[in-house]
């Protein structure tokens, strides 16, 4: 519950009660709390408490006074000194349920309320009264150490399993000598499992989430998670996945803060691929009750597995922003995001002698749109871009003539999700992905771009 609430709820409380006469000296300070002139009120409080603690009226006001200008302390002593003359003062108990509130004391906070309630006061403030117990109890569950996930399994289709470009053959410059003769511009056929391959796809996912509050602003937390996924016409392409991500979070007012440190490790048709090892920062700050600005940085490296394949090692760093926007009175809510990344390799040469081919940049934007039209039904929608350029010449197929490497990818994910119990639900997704890359062959043909179409539905658990 916000700060100003919580104080507006319990101020709406003072009105109902009031205390004995003051002595006439003071008599100015009821005056200045009940106008709202708190500054003034604690610092003339301030002057006389050592002639006038003691006293109920004035304690009370003193009271009022140093909570509303943040003195928690002082509040809570003069409220205990009033409660010793008047135990069963209702006003009392209920701004000192208050005090303990503020100075997160959940249990302290939730005594002073039952006890006021317990003294039967009007609906009105026991209908209050119960709004701060709600909150309280919501309090107390986030520092309660917490453990979550969920198991999936899934079916789906993919037209292009290898994300292929839609060739049969590529003509290059390159010449081959064949016994006493050579031949210029050879082409080379596109072997089966080089062209493109559409496959059902069978899926399993998984997820273990656990958060540890250390205190009422920090917690420790840890996420894994676990995707395999086999295709039913080869097992060339088969991917599986596991994630592992540790760290802290720290929120103060309304900014949140979380360090993770990610490790992921990658397989390709059974073999180790490559892994994968970041660290993170992140900083989420609310700027009001609908819109949420989230600013993040990372930096990693990447190393592949396999011993020919370290001229693809690459160091990378990326910063990205996300507005989250969400709606009053509707479900519906969006999020726009940007990000910049570059990744440099660490070798500058491959074995041929041209320079490394796989130092590149990249930029691009998501857009997701989400909510939910009818009950137990989520719909979502995702449109991303994304542009690449690679540092060097790239001499695969054009050896005598090398080329830019420039690529953009349109991407596009809908998705349903109905759930049918609070744990069980199903979710579909179709993903369509369309990649426009600048590489050609000497005739022109283009050889890396290409178009994907994926439908999927999994049951889901969550526990």
């Amino acid at each position: 519950m916000d700060k100003r609430v919580r104080i507006a709820v319990l101020a709406s409380l003072i009105a109902l009660y009031g205390p004995t006469t003051l002595a006439n000296q003071v008599q100015d300070l009821p005056k200045l709390v009940e106008t709202q002139k708190y500054t003034q009120a604690y610092e003339l409080a301030s002057k006389l408490v050592e002639q006038y603690e003691g006293d109920e009226g004035f304690d009370f006001y003193y009271a009022i006074a140093a909570i509303e200008t943040g003195h928690l302390r002082e509040a809570m002593f003069a409220l205990e000194r009033v409660l010793i003359t008047r135990p069963d003062y209702i006003r009392a108990h209920l701004e000192l349920g208050r005090v303990y509130f503020l100075l997160n004391d959940p249990q302290n906070a939730k005594s002073r309320f039952e006890h006021a309630k317990s003294l039967n006061p009007p609906a009105s403030v026991q209908e209050k009264i119960d709004t701060f117990l709600a909150a309280i109890d919501a309090k107390k569950s986030q520092l309660t150490e917490n453990w979550s996930g969920f198991i999936a399994a899934g079916l789906g289709h993919d037209s292009n399993i290898n994300s292929a470009a839609d060739i049969d053959a590529i003509q290059t410059d390159i010449q081959l000598d064949v016994g006493s003769s050579s031949i210029e511009n050879a082409v080379f056929d596109i072997s089966e499992q080089g062209k493109q391959q559409s496959s059902l796809f069978y899926t399993l996912d998984g997820h273990l989430g656990w958060i540890k509050p250390v205190n009422a602003k920090t917690s420790i937390f840890f996420n894994g998670f676990l995707t395999h996924r086999e295709n039913d016409t080869s097992s060339d392409f088969d991917i599986s996945v596991l994630a592992t991500q540790f760290g802290a979070n720290y929120r103060k007012g309304n900014a949140f803060f979380k360090v993770p440190i990610n490790l992921q490790q990658i397989w390709l048709a059974g073999s180790a691929y490559y892994h994968q090892l970041s660290a993170n920062l992140e900083w989420a700050q609310q700027l009001n009750k609908n819109n949420t600005l989230n600013t993040y940085g990372m930096l990693g490296i990447r190393r592949f597995n396999e011993e020919e394949s370290e001229i693809r090692d690459v160091d990378f760093w990326l910063l990205g922003s996300t507005w989250h926007r969400k709606y009053d009175n509707t479900s519906l809510q969006w999020s726009a995001t940007l990000y910049y990344s570059d990744e440099n390799t660490k070798e500058d040469q491959m074995s041929n002698g041209f320079s490394n081919i796989y130092g590149r940049y990249y930029y691009g934007f998501r857009y997701t749109l989400q909510g939910n039209p009818w009950r137990n039904h989520l719909l979502s929608s995702t449109l991303g871009w994304k542009h690449d350029e690679y540092d060097n010449l790239d001499p695969t197929y054009t050896i005598r003539s090398p080329q830019e490497k420039e690529e953009d990818t349109l991407s596009l994910d809908l998705g349903w999700q109905y759930r049918l119990t609070k744990a069980l639900s199903l979710d579909s997704h179709y993903l369509y992905t369309d990649k426009d890359s600048s590489l050609k062959d000497l005739d022109g043909q283009d050889i890396s771009s290409y178009d994907r179409h994926q439908l999927v539905s999994k049951l889901k658990y969550q526990f």
